[in-house]
């Protein structure tokens, strides 16, 4: 690894320098390149190269700890040139659609210095992304950065989240936007008119996915996200005993964790002695680690068949995760499901 960085290190000058005149103006660095020498070749495949050491290097803080650099490296690299080598593929068919004549190997050496630049914005945005997350959502974003999925409804409901897939949705903007600039290249090299140009770009961008989802899947395999399972001993409907009294609570919990719960009180207001009857209704999922059950509700709704005159309604519960200690117990009578929370101890009994 010392050794890639030191070789980085001494070409990043020429590097930057043609990194910056291909986001300037693309077209008009593809047309001093020479395609037709024998070094043009060496030359794209080398700022490919590079593109990918500094992508790899910048995202090591951000790899998870429990894997090894130098075999993540090895693995990265394939997975790139394997998306590259689809990537090129499908630019070629997009071309040839349209009555495109350049030859694969210029393809090639053209296609190195887009997929080079389109690495390194990805990366700058998914960085940027990220650092919002982190900064705006820290408990969930540590859990991302650690390769642990968080919550799913607290993932919907973090402003961080939304921040990130905002910017992130911006920058794959930015970077079709700069595709569609370097397009007059391929157009150019390709001697088609711009409305062929234009039907090869619309073609490429409902291709485009192809390549990304082909390392999405291998960086999955290579490196799957953990995802705490949901215990089987939870998943159905649970409620308490019929008959048991003023308070009754409902919670049907599926093989995912997601869950619909009902609860339903009955009380005496003493300011006006009338009997209130209050149904509360929500859904959301659970999650669990040890003997700890988190709820995460994601709705909730609630009615009362009455009140006391006068009475204000009360205002709108904030969606806050509960979280609750639980036990299934085995009773004469069958198993029992009892979580213990802020407000004491509800125990409810499988339902058919």
């Amino acid at each position: 690894m010392k050794d890639l960085i030191d070789k980085l290190l001494a070409a990043i000058p020429a590097y930057v320098r043609q990194m910056i005149d291909l986001l300037r103006h693309p077209k008009e660095f593809m047309a001093t390149i020479g395609l037709e020498s024998d070094s043009a070749t060496t030359q794209a495949l080398t700022f490919l190269a590079i593109s990918f050491g500094l992508a790899f290097i910048a995202q090591i803080p951000l790899l998870p700890r429990k894997l090894n650099t130098e075999v993540l490296f090895g693995v990265a690299a394939v997975q790139t040139a394997l998306a590259f080598a689809v990537d090129v593929a499908l630019l070629a068919l997009c071309w040839r659609l349209v009555g495109g004549q350049l030859p694969l190997k210029k393809f090639v050496v053209v296609s190195c210095y887009c997929c080079g630049v389109s690495m390194v914005l990805m990366l700058m945005v998914t960085l940027v992304a990220l650092g919002a997350f982190v900064a705006l959502d820290p408990v969930n974003g540590r859990f991302l950065l650690n390769g642990t999925v968080p919550d799913p409804v607290d993932l919907v409901r973090s402003v961080g989240f939304k921040a990130c897939a905002i910017i992130f949705a911006g920058g794959l903007l930015t970077l079709f936007l700069w595709i569609f600039l370097f397009w007059g290249a391929y157009r150019k090299l390709n001697q088609v008119s711009k409305t062929r140009s234009a039907i090869a770009y619309v073609i490429y961008l409902l291709l485009s996915p192809i390549p990304l989802g082909l390392q999405l899947l291998m960086g999955s395999v290579v490196s799957p996200p953990t995802i705490a399972p949901f215990p089987a001993e939870l998943v159905g409907t649970w409620a308490t005993p019929f008959g048991n009294g003023a308070h009754n609570v409902m919670y049907n919990f599926d093989p995912q964790g997601y869950y619909v719960s009902l609860e339903g009180r009955e009380f005496l207001d003493e300011r006006c002695h009338a009997v209130i009857v209050e149904k509360i209704w929500g859904s959301g999922h659970a999650s669990v680690k040890d003997s700890m059950l988190t709820m995460h509700p994601w709705k909730r709704g609630e009615s009362s068949s009455g009140s006391c005159p006068g009475t204000k309604p009360e205002p709108p519960v904030k969606l806050t995760n509960v979280v609750y200690q639980y036990a299934i117990r085995q009773r004469p009578e069958g198993r029992e499901l009892c979580l213990s929370g802020p407000f004491g101890e509800t125990c409810m009994v499988p339902q058919k």
